[in-house]
């Protein structure tokens, strides 16, 4: 985990995002950390305005990876042939598709990346079309939902952390 701080730094860094009829509050606080090794992407999507994306990249060891993912990942997905065909059918499966093949291809490209060696993040990416919400997540980042009226928050993410049994079983089957 690295070194820690005596004392959590708690100031904030907070802002406000709103488009497509959306509005998010989004804040940052460094804690116990030496640095603040997390970033954020709150965004409409070129290739569909009408869509919008929300990540968190967590990063571990540096700020690094999380900097490389919050940099690429809009662009990445927006070039992939996964999201090509999405736009084309509007499907859920392709986006997931979409989701899942960026995470694989920015993963590569931060394994090919020499500033970033021993560095990782963890993700959770939401992206809110007109019709559907979906989100991804590798790690332990989570995405809720909640609206003004509702009194309760609704989990949109699942941990990927050894201590749960379907990821367990997942990385074993995996040989990892």
């Amino acid at each position: 985990m690295g070194n820690h701080l005596v004392a959590p730094v708690t100031d904030k860094n907070t802002s406000l995002f709103s488009a497509n009829g959306l509005e998010a509050g989004i804040s940052e606080m460094q804690g116990f950390r030496n640095s603040m090794e997390d970033t954020h992407i709150a965004t409409t999507i070129p290739s569909a305005p009408d869509h919008t994306l929300f990540a968190v990249f967590d990063g571990h060891c540096g700020v690094a990876a999380a900097k490389f993912a919050e940099k690429h990942f809009v662009d990445v997905l927006s070039q992939s042939a996964e999201w090509l065909t999405y736009l084309a059918t509007k499907s859920p499966v392709h986006l997931t598709d979409a989701l899942t093949n960026c995470f694989i291809r920015i993963d590569t490209d931060m394994r090919n990346d020499p500033t970033i060696l021993d560095a990782g993040c963890t993700a959770v990416v939401v992206i809110v079309t007109p019709t559907m919400i979906v989100c991804a997540n590798a790690g332990d980042s989570r995405a809720v939902m909640s609206q003004f009226a509702m009194r309760h928050a609704i989990a949109l993410s699942h941990d990927h952390k050894p201590d749960n049994p379907d990821e367990s079983a997942r990385t074993l089957t995996m040989g990892e």
